[in-house]
This record gives C-alpha cells, structure tokens and sequence, in this order.
C-alpha cells in the first residue's frame, strides 16, 4: 500500500514539476484510511500591463496590479523608476484580497517614468510594468480652448 501511494505522490509531484509552477506540497496520510492530500500552493501572477501609457497633464493614472494566481494573502507594491511609493494628497494605493490599485491626480511632466506593481505570497513574487508619458497642456485647459472655440 505505501508503494502506491508513493507512486501516486511522485505522478503527481513530476506533473506539476513539469508544469513549472509547483513551488510546495504536502503529503497527509493516514495509517488507518489510506488517504492521500497533496497541496500545490503557487507564487502570484500578475495580468499583463499595457508597455506605454500617454495621458495628459491634469488627468488621472489608475493602475490596476491584479493577481489571477497564487495563494494569498498577497503583498502589492508600487514603484516609480524603481523607487517605493508613498500615499499622499495626490497619490493612493487601495488594496483588496487580490488586487490593489494605484490612483495618481492631477498629473504633471514630473509624473512621467517608469510604474511596476510587485505582488509577493509566501510561495514567490511577480512583477509588472509600465511606462507613463505625461506630456501636453492640462485637460482643463482643453476643455476651456474647446469651448471657447465652439462659442459657449
């Protein structure tokens, strides 16, 4: 019986291997029962970001670091030409179970450069990024030319 059982684990542990993805497993088994548990835990993965964002200045920058993989809890982080982020009155993070979210406002030349998101569990981390191109005159002047030009 135990020779079964481990060929059942060692099936099992080679398929995952092969997969590339196995990072911890687990082997419960009773004496009395002869029952098998095994626990593949996975390190996060992150959805794709698109590779260049232009907006212009005054808008918004919503970043979505969301996870399709893994086991949680999940720990987000953002940064900006690798250097951590910090909330402030312009800038905040919103995380849930599975996702989390950076927000700037009001967008200036200054907020060009490079934004990754890095998503950690205890089994391994991902990371994602983007660059922002901030360029232009502010979205409420446009607005303001727009009109005028239209005669309101």
């Amino acid at each position: 019986m135990i020779f079964k059982v481990l060929i059942t684990f060692l099936l099992a542990l080679s398929m995952a291997l092969s997969d590339g993805k196995l990072i911890f497993v687990v082997l419960v088994w009773t004496w009395n029962s002869n029952i098998l548990f095994l626990f593949f835990a996975d390190a996060p993965r992150l959805m794709q970001f698109n590779k260049l964002i232009d907006l212009p200045k005054g808008s918004q920058f919503i970043l979505l670091c969301n996870s399709y993989n893994g086991l949680s809890p999940f720990r987000f982080s953002f940064f900006k030409d690798s250097h951590p982020l910090h909330q402030s009155d312009r800038l905040t993070v919103d995380s849930k179970d599975s996702f989390s979210q950076l927000i700037i406002k009001k967008l200036s030349e200054d907020d060009s450069g490079n934004f990754s998101c890095t998503v950690e569990n205890s089994f391994g981390s991902d990371h994602q990024w983007t660059v922002l191109s901030v360029k232009g005159l502010p979205s409420e002047c446009l607005i303001f030319v727009q009109n005028v030009a239209l005669g309101r």
